[in-house]
């Protein structure tokens, strides 16, 4: 969730290059799977996303947290299961 500067991370399960060998010769390497832990970083100060600052800026944490709830109510989330509000089925275009 990103509002100005800030990015809140949601804590997630996916994978990762990092903790394996890279590929070779334009193949991918083997991905390994991790937990991505919850995070807020001020990507004005810290684009690599490197200092977690959750801890010092709560007030941060629970406007995004605040404002993902309501994009989670309109449009859902597969992860959390729940099904969004405003969801309409995908157009269709019919040949002529």
């Amino acid at each position: 969730m990103r509002n100005e500067e800030w990015k809140l991370v949601f804590a997630a399960r996916s994978q990762t290059y990092l903790k394996n060998k890279p590929g070779m010769d334009g193949w991918p390497g083997a991905y390994a799977d991790t937990i991505v832990p919850k995070a807020l970083y001020n990507l004005r100060y810290d684009p690599g996303e490197s200092r977690d600052l959750q801890d010092r800026f709560p007030e941060v944490v629970q406007t995004l947290e605040a404002i993902a709830a309501q994009y989670r109510t309109a449009l859902g989330d597969d992860i959390q299961k729940v099904q969004g509000t405003e969801v309409r089925p995908a157009a269709l275009v019919k040949k002529q």
